[in-house]
């Protein structure tokens, strides 16, 4: 069922500076450190160094769409929004997100690089700290996404993840960085 596994971690500020990334920035950077499966629906955030990296910034509004499930802080990248962390009160640690579903976006109404993949959901475990999210990719599965972070929860797709995990690579290898760890 799960397609695809990114690692997300904010790089230590040493690692920052000799990979060339601005270090102290108001707005925290997430870099993909690992990654597992053969999924495609990212490759629009990807920068010219072939990094892939989102920036953690705050929702212009708390968005709450009932009262168990809020986002206030959404992923962004390459003037692109990659989606709103959706979080329910009891289970903080656990979000989802899926893409936007527009076939333009922007006042300019450009094409959305990420309408194909608009029926996809994006599972997250994320730290307290938001220093590191695991972004597990389940496809067509946005129609279902509080059935499938409910599976998530109750450890329905722990097998697939420990999988995922063990057989994650390399996304990027940075310098000063232990670009191995699990």
């Amino acid at each position: 069922m799960l397609v695809g596994y990114f690692k997300l971690a904010m790089l230590p500020d040493d690692a920052k500076a000799q990979n060339k990334i601005k270090v102290g920035a108001i707005v925290p950077r997430l870099d993909c450190i690992r990654y597992a499966g053969n999924y495609k629906g990212l490759e629009a955030f990807k920068s010219p160094k072939s990094q892939l990296f989102f920036n953690l910034t705050p929702c212009r509004e708390i968005i709450e769409t009932h009262i168990k499930r809020y986002a206030e802080f959404c992923l962004c990248a390459n003037s692109l929004n990659f989606g709103s962390l959706y979080k329910y009160l009891d289970f903080s640690n656990y979000a989802f997100s899926y893409p936007n579903a527009h076939p333009t976006i922007g006042k300019e109404r450009k094409p959305n690089p990420l309408y194909v993949f608009r029926n996809d959901l994006y599972l997250m475990i994320l730290s307290a700290d938001y220093t590191q999210i695991e972004i597990f990719v389940v496809e067509d599965g946005r129609n279902f996404a509080e059935t499938q972070l409910q599976t998530l929860i109750d450890g329905g797709f722990d097998a697939e993840i420990e999988y995922m995990r063990n057989n994650s690579q390399t996304f990027y290898n940075y310098i000063g960085y232990d670009n191995n760890c699990q």
